[in-house]
């Protein structure tokens, strides 16, 4: 969240992400990048004496996908059902919404996995090296 990315920010000297006047606090923070993600990981995981790091982008997929179940969005594979699991372009009124708060959790119990925003992981997505 932005409330969470801000912190670190500040103790560290980094500049604030730009919110583009849509709020910040408990919206996903935007405006990163890849190298200031890994960086807020490694100083989350000095600052809490804990293991922090981005997923892999077979990791991410398989959370998102309720543990690998083939869901199409973290949740349901039903377009009808979609909204109530992901904020997207018809239902975030072309904003960020605040995370954690208001869409169902998918299968392990995770929400926002799906919409809102763009995740980074650890890892390159390449379709080349699937197999076919």
């Amino acid at each position: 969240t932005f409330e969470q990315y801000d912190a670190y920010a500040r103790l560290t000297g980094r500049r604030l992400p730009v919110d583009s006047g849509w709020g910040r606090e408990q919206r996903p923070v935007i405006n990163v990048s890849w190298e200031d993600a890994i960086a807020y990981a490694k100083w989350l995981s000095k600052a809490t004496g804990r293991s922090y790091r981005l997923p892999s982008e077979q990791e991410w997929e398989y959370t998102a996908t309720s543990g690998g179940k083939g869901e199409t969005w973290a949740g349901t594979s039903r377009e009808e059902e979609l909204a109530d699991y992901a904020w997207y372009s018809l239902n975030s009124d072309g904003k960020t919404q605040p995370v954690g708060t208001t869409k169902r959790a998918n299968g392990l119990g995770l929400s926002d996995m799906s919409g809102n925003v763009w995740e980074w992981v650890q890892d390159c997505y390449d379709k080349g090296s699937q197999a076919d």
